[in-house]
């Protein structure tokens, strides 16, 4: 199923054959009629932290990839440059709060067009950086990662921020992804799916099952 806007996220086998055989269990184990209706997936479940991020070679790799293309284009100096409209987004967000900072990017982002990796890439799973992103659109974990860099260049710590992989329950469990932030003692989610950003206890439809940052990711049951 290929959805505008809805991310059909795969785990790589590599994650897989390292262990990740209680995320699986988590989803094998999930049935729409033991969800608490009442409270947000995202405040209930209990999450555990793990530091090994060997098995994320997509993610882990990404970062390097991200620097080369943020050095290219730092060289340029035309009005066709691939980081103009993004930067320029950049320091508009640095006069707002910090709630508000979140909007922008948010916004931002969700402008750029949707394209399944499989049509994109010829791939069932690439992590795009924010260059690539503008330029050939993406998917869910694209916009994520790009609103990721995006507060981590306006100064928001990497320790506050999570890309979330989870089910979305309105679409039959398909596998989509979201930018977790906290700012001011407050958890948000940022979505491509949502113009608006949203605090995590008034999300209900979502059920995560792991997250990642730079320093660690963490598993839901």
């Amino acid at each position: 199923m290929n959805l505008d806007g809805i991310c059909q996220y795969r785990i790589h086998p590599s994650i897989l054959r390292k262990g990740l055989a209680i995320v699986l269990s988590c989803l094998l184990a999930w049935s729409p009629v033991t969800a608490n209706a009442s409270q947000s997936p995202f405040v209930t479940t209990k999450q555990a932290r793990h530091g090994d991020l060997s098995a994320f070679t997509k993610w882990t790799r990404l970062m390097p990839r991200y620097n080369i293309a943020k050095a290219e284009a730092a060289a340029c100096k035309g009005d066709e440059c691939d980081d103009k409209k993004w930067n320029a987004m950049l320091e508009e967000a640095k006069k707002k709060g910090p709630l508000e900072r979140l909007d922008v990017v948010n916004r931002f982002f969700n402008e750029v067009t949707f394209v399944d990796d499989r049509v994109n890439y010829g791939q069932e799973d690439y992590w795009a950086t924010p260059y690539e992103l503008m330029k050939r659109g993406g998917d869910c974990e694209d916009y994520s990662i790009a609103k990721y860099i995006s507060l981590k260049r306006l100064g928001v710590p990497e320790s506050a921020m999570r890309i979330v992989i989870l089910q979305d329950n309105n679409l039959g469990g398909i596998m989509h992804a979201v930018l977790h932030v906290r700012v001011s003692g407050k958890n948000y989610i940022l979505d491509n799916q949502s113009s608006s950003v949203t605090a995590e206890e008034d999300i209900f439809h979502y059920r995560p099952i792991y997250a990642i940052n730079r320093s660690a990711w963490w598993t839901y049951q």
